[in-house]
């Protein structure tokens, strides 16, 4: 198993955590690179050459990006492939998201574009909670989803061509109290650690402020020793979310799901974003999202191992590259 710590010291070379492990690998397999401007660089292997940025590799088509960067347009191009996907409303006001949550019931309101869970909102119920939500959907366009809320285990599948490299369940960042400490104190003891290890920290936000009082809790409450208190919503690892390897529990029926989806999308590089209801059988599902440029990052800390090795192997046996 590979350490994060042989990752670490190319992370000041890329100036980015996802380049980093893409020059890791690169390094493992023999594959001449160069760092042309903090997070872009350029790689060569023989007589081939391709171009890295960030976590953006050359495996998808700019038409691919486009389609799949938009939320609304990824769910629809879903449906259409039988897919299991939420219903979903694009919302151009607030008086268009009152109507979204009469008509779809508990939802949730997330911008159009983006990642890392920036934006979202889960189980508005109030005007007060709705009128936040559409503000943080629509920072940066004026245009948001309302989408209907799906309750289970959440799930990244990465898809690599027909190939599934790895299967990590996602959870949303938490704190266990310990009869002592305010749950503010919890949050910033926990976060110490993740800044160690070069992990997001939980984010002190509206989305914790509204899983805090539904709990019937607030920063300043003291859990009981052992008490587990939900902070966010999203699982989202920038969040300050967790990750656990589950290759082995994931039954192969959504494995299977994601590398259809994928496909339905004409990504050959992935992360296929699953809530499942019952991991262990086939069951009720559905596709929240996809990914176009994964960040190795999170299967890392997931799997134990740098998939950032099988995707380099991909790009040189396809051709994409210029010679």
């Amino acid at each position: 198993m590979q350490k994060l710590e042989e990752v670490l010291p190319f992370v000041h070379e890329a100036k980015n955590i996802h380049l980093a492990f893409y020059l890791y690998a690169a390094k493992s397999l023999g594959i001449k690179y160069k760092v042309l401007y903090p997070g872009i660089a350029q790689f060569w292997y023989k007589d081939k050459t391709w171009f890295i940025v960030k976590a953006m590799t050359p495996l998808n088509s700019m038409t691919a990006r486009v389609v799949s960067g938009n939320k609304f347009t990824t769910v629809e191009v879903l449906r259409k492939a039988g897919l299991s996907v939420p219903k979903q409303t694009l919302v151009y006001s607030f008086k268009d998201l009152v109507s979204a949550k009469k008509q779809l019931g508990d939802i949730v309101v997330k911008p159009i574009k983006g990642s890392g869970g920036h934006g979202i909102t889960i189980l508005p119920q109030t005007k007060n909670d709705l009128q936040k939500a559409y503000k943080s959907a629509t920072q940066k366009r004026k245009i948001a989803i309302a989408e209907e809320y799906f309750e289970g285990e959440n799930y990244r599948i990465i898809v690599l061509g027909n190939k599934v490299l790895g299967v990590i369940k996602r959870l949303s960042a938490f704190v266990i109290g310990d009869g002592k400490h305010t749950i503010a104190e919890l949050i910033e003891q926990k976060n110490k650690k993740r800044k160690k290890v070069g992990n997001a920290t939980i984010k002190f936000n509206y989305d914790l402020e509204l899983m805090l009082q539904k709990q019937n809790l607030s920063l300043n409450d003291i859990p009981a020793k052992g008490q587990k208190v939900a902070l966010h919503g999203t699982s989202n690892l920038s969040e300050g979310g967790d990750v656990l390897n589950a290759q082995d529990s994931l039954q192969k029926y959504y494995l299977d799901i994601s590398v259809k989806a994928a496909k339905a999308l004409n990504l050959r590089f992935s992360g296929v974003d699953l809530i499942v209801r019952n991991p262990t059988q086939p069951g009720p599902y559905i596709i929240n999202e996809l990914n176009h440029s994964p960040g190795v990052r999170l299967a890392f800390l997931g799997t134990g191992r740098n998939i950032a090795e099988d995707v380099l192997k991909y790009i040189i046996n396809l051709d994409l590259c210029v010679t």
